[in-house]
């Protein structure tokens, strides 16, 4: 009976042990940077953007450019409840717990973005080209990027 029970402490042990390798706490995502490349796109209204998220301190900043010089850059800052939203949504995204993974589109000349999510201990790169990213990423970038 002794041993039944060591055994099962033993395996109760393991399978939490396990559990945690999985789990990623909220406060372990530092910042975020997005950058959106408008950079082969046919058209010269469409913005290069670029994001940059510092969830410990809950700022950002946004800086908005265009290629056609008849248009002026500007900048903005995201919510706090913008910032709490994309931290909530990567947080979610598998896709950017493996370091260099890269999405790419079958078309030509789509607007791309570089992303980098650095948490504790590394940094995760994602390039997604043509914005074809599974979710969340649709909606990080809808949050992250105004146009």
């Amino acid at each position: 009976m002794r041993h039944f029970f060591l055994l099962s402490v033993f395996i109760l042990i393991c399978s939490y042990a396990t559990a945690q390798d999985h789990f990623i706490p909220a406060d372990s995502i530092i910042k975020a940077e997005f950058h959106l490349s408008a950079f082969g796109v046919e058209s010269d209204d469409y913005p290069s953007i670029d994001v940059y998220i510092d969830f410990q301190k809950d700022s950002s900043y946004c800086h908005k450019w265009y290629y056609n010089p008849a248009y002026k850059d500007s900048s903005y800052t995201l919510s706090h409840d913008e910032i709490q939203k994309v931290k909530e949504l990567l947080l979610k995204s598998d896709s950017l717990y493996i370091p260099e993974n890269p999405i790419h589109a079958s078309a030509s000349d789509q607007p791309s973005v570089t992303s980098k999510v650095y948490w504790d201990h590394t940094i995760c790169s994602l390039y997604d080209y043509g914005l074809d990213g599974a979710e969340p990423l649709p909606s990080v970038y809808r949050l992250v990027f105004k146009f």
